[in-house]
């Protein structure tokens, strides 16, 4: 391992261990989780995490609950509890809504109120981002990353089936106004904070103008399920079943977002010819179940890609500047250097 690679690991442990002391208190113990539950409690362990705010441990039973030997023990963010409380949990609801629509997610076990957390079906620690694709992907040959993938594109071809109703993701979407909200979170946080880029006044003005036309354009496409955050280190593997996690976000969208955000992913290292091939691969796995929607991808997935890239570049940024996670940089130039393959030029990037 080489010193910034250590360095980086070192960092990334020294920040779990600040975090584990953080929230210690906020876990409920082993006995009270058996009091609450009725399960055989043996030990619980810290999981860890990604992006968000949440922690994630695992509960390791020494009887089995519905033929498991463990399960995960979602803990919410402070933010979050209120509504677990008041069944106001976004996660609750959708992950009733998926199981109905046949989608593969974790079993809802538990929900435990008054410790802010759930408790949820354990599927193992294996992502899609394997190390079969973060360690050996350049020799991995094509058709083995193609059959990695096909689980998955079948799953966006399954959440493009959903069917319009009441349900909680109709009430939101990736409207005008949130798509120019995203854009302008890119300017504040990756432009202005990360690259410290000092606009010109009319050179701001012009970007924010291309800003909002491409966000008139998407907005009006937002009619489709969407899981908003679709990548490699949100859909786990457990043998050859597959399940999304981290789904509570769902909202109306464009066709193409899901299918962008998986083929486009910066976590997972493969050159811009595969993306592509598997791009068209999602398509016609889609096209099977949803012409309308296969249309709709082939037509406007570029401009889909550009919103959702220049938001990831905000989110990166953020990451390491706001949330001090600085494992998060390392992904910037992959998605930079995607932007330019997809043939945008760098004004996009606040380059002149």
């Amino acid at each position: 391992m080489d010193t910034t690679a250590n360095q980086s690991h070192q960092s990334v442990r020294q920040a779990s261990e600040a975090l584990m002391a953080t929230i210690k208190h906020l876990i409920p113990s082993e006995q009270k989780l058996s009091l609450a539950t009725g399960l055989k409690i043996s030990d619980i362990q810290f999981l860890a995490g990604d992006a968000s705010d949440r922690t994630y441990h695992r509960v390791v039973l020494s009887e089995q609950y519905k033929g498991k030997n463990s399960l995960v023990l979602m803990l919410l963010s402070e933010d979050e509890q209120p509504k677990l409380k008041d069944n106001r949990y976004d996660w609750v609801h959708l992950q009733k809504l998926l199981e109905e629509n046949n989608i593969p997610v974790p079993m809802l076990c538990f929900i435990l109120p008054e410790y802010g957390c759930l408790l949820i079906e354990d599927y193992g620690d294996q992502m899609l981002e394997s190390p079969a694709l973060q360690a050996t992907t350049p020799e991995l040959r094509q058709a083995e990353i193609l059959g990695l993938y096909t689980p998955a594109l079948e799953l966006c071809a399954k959440l493009l089936t959903i069917e319009r109703s009441e349900s909680l993701w109709c009430s939101r979407a990736f409207d005008q106004d949130r798509l120019e909200w995203e854009l302008q979170f890119y300017k504040k946080y990756y432009l202005k904070g990360f690259c410290k880029i000092d606009f010109e006044r009319e050179k701001e003005r012009e970007l924010d103008r291309k800003f909002k036309g491409l966000a008139k354009e998407l907005g009006e496409l937002a009619t489709w399920f969407v899981h908003r955050d679709l990548h490699s280190r949100n859909i786990m593997k457990a043998g050859e079943q597959m399940a999304l996690i981290d789904f509570q976000d769902a909202r109306l969208g464009a066709a193409a977002y899901d299918l962008v955000s998986l083929c486009f992913d910066s976590y997972i290292p493969i050159s811009w010819e595969l993306r592509e091939e598997l791009l068209q691969k999602g398509i016609e796995t889609i096209r099977k179940t949803n012409e309308a929607a296969a249309k709709e991808i082939e037509e406007t997935w570029k401009k889909v890609f550009l919103q959702r890239q220049l938001k990831v570049l905000g989110s990166f940024a953020y990451l390491k500047i706001i949330k001090a996670k600085p494992q998060y940089e390392k992904y910037i130039e992959p998605v930079k250097q995607m932007i330019a393959k997809a043939g945008f030029d760098g004004s996009w990037l606040g380059e002149s």
